[in-house]
């Protein structure tokens, strides 16, 4: 019988977590934080899209292979990011709040888990390919372009880089713990 006494003694003493009063819309607007910043990505991305495929076109890079070949990583890195944004977007909407709370979470948690491979595999994997597509039309940029405009870019490129890299780290790290606190 002490077992059952010790069990309660233990029960007791743990300490009660309180529902929260706006719970269900604590959820619901930091699912939709996601599902907006998600949305804006997208934007970004294909906006950015679309003017390097201009840019392609308006160079008529299709007659250098290098050139055409590094501008098509580029694209190639940003679509396929917009394609995951996509996926992830749509997986996010399906998340049915409404659900049993522990359904609820193993969904969030396995969408959580989807977000980090997204961030710590692709992100970083896509980043180096788009640079890596720079890098290769920069022989193309120093033969069409004047030595200032060419030594601005590769020097802001890096910096430019950099800048992005963090912002993209802080955001990540932000969506994460958004992810995070719904998952507990």
């Amino acid at each position: 019988m002490t077992t059952f006494e010790e069990l309660k003694t233990q029960r007791a003493e743990q300490d009660i977590i309180a529902t929260p009063s706006q719970g269900h819309e604590a959820i619901l607007k930091k699912v939709n934080f996601i599902k907006k910043k998600q949305k804006l990505t997208n934007g970004i991305l294909t906006t950015t899209v679309i003017i390097l495929v201009a840019f392609f076109i308006y160079i008529a890079a299709y007659n250098q292979s290098m050139t055409a070949i590094g501008l098509a990583l580029m694209i190639t890195a940003l679509v396929i990011r917009i394609l995951i944004e996509l996926i992830s977007t749509k997986k996010i909407r399906s998340l049915e709040i409404a659900a049993k709370a522990s359904a609820y979470k193993k969904n969030v948690a396995l969408y959580y888990q989807e977000r980090k491979k997204i961030h710590f595999i692709w992100t970083p994997i896509l980043i180096v390919v788009y640079i890596l597509g720079f890098v290769l039309l920069l022989p193309s940029f120093k033969e069409n372009l004047s030595p200032g405009f060419f030594l601005y870019i590769t020097i802001s490129f890096p910096i430019i880089m950099t800048v992005l890299s963090t912002f993209i780290y802080k955001k990540i790290n932000f969506e994460l713990n958004l992810l995070q606190q719904l998952k507990q």
